[in-house]
């Protein structure tokens, strides 16, 4: 099918957003004091923070929302959510929080961290927050030119620096944290998010002293035949297979 001239949808809502002028903007800017996180979102005209719920929902979402069951044990919308993220993934065991940084919580009180060490090419602040409370130490390696070059896709490991910090702290090192949206590095050249090359993952990932390290990605993607993302593995204790339920055909 060619690809149509306009966006094959209909919005149905719009949400009214209050202009403000440069002056304004000032003014809003030095009550805060500069800090992002002082200003109101309704004082926001061109939000370039908020990456998560600003997208209009289709009308199969919203009939969802209708549809979804709500039971605690054994509800379909949880076995179509497991199934879905087990197809993209290939991770056989799914544990949905509502958010990445539940995610980091709960990987962190579940992997020990206490005195050990996570390499990164960047970690986001919350992750970072969360392994040094766990009692472990993020050190960020990135690209030597992460904030100043020019590379489309600047936001990779440090192979070298890599290599060193392994050399250096060997089995102390609990994991290493490689993320798609290198958050870290987001001014480089203008762009606010830097995807990370994959080659520059699953390089690291060759080198010699990397051995049995696990490598935590985030996001759900990654390239074919590459290392899924690592995981804890305590005792399961599973009454049945969640994925012998199925959603009904419509």
């Amino acid at each position: 099918m060619p690809r149509p001239i306009i966006e094959p949808f209909r919005i149905k809502m719009v949400e009214p957003i209050r202009m403000t002028s440069a002056a304004q903007r000032r003014a809003i800017l030095e009550e805060a004091r500069y800090h992002l996180f002082g200003v109101h979102a309704e004082d926001v005209v061109n939000d370039l923070l908020t990456d998560s719920g600003t997208g209009a929902m289709s009308a199969e979402q919203w009939a969802a929302i209708m549809r979804g069951d709500d039971s605690y044990a054994g509800a379909r919308s949880y076995c179509a959510c497991d199934e879905a993220a087990t197809q993209l993934t290939g991770v056989p065991h799914v544990f949905p929080t509502h958010q990445g940084r539940a995610a980091d919580r709960v990987l962190s009180a579940v992997v020990p961290l206490a005195g050990r060490v996570i390499l990164s090419h960047g970690l986001f602040h919350t992750t970072r927050a969360n392994v040094e409370a766990a009692g472990a130490r993020g050190f960020d390696l990135p690209l030597p030119d992460a904030l100043t070059g020019e590379a489309p896709f600047g936001g990779g490991m440090d192979l070298p620096a890599f290599d060193q910090a392994l050399g250096e702290y060997g089995s102390s090192v609990a994991m290493v944290v490689m993320t798609v949206t290198n958050n870290a590095v987001g001014g480089q050249a203008g762009v606010a998010r830097q995807p990370a090359p994959w080659p520059s993952a699953a390089a690291l990932e060759d080198l010699p002293r990397a051995g049995r390290l696990s490598v935590r990605r985030e996001r759900l993607s990654h390239p074919p035949g590459r290392a899924r993302p690592a995981r804890a593995n305590p005792p399961v204790h599973r009454p049945r297979d969640v994925r012998a339920c199925r959603m009904p055909s419509p």
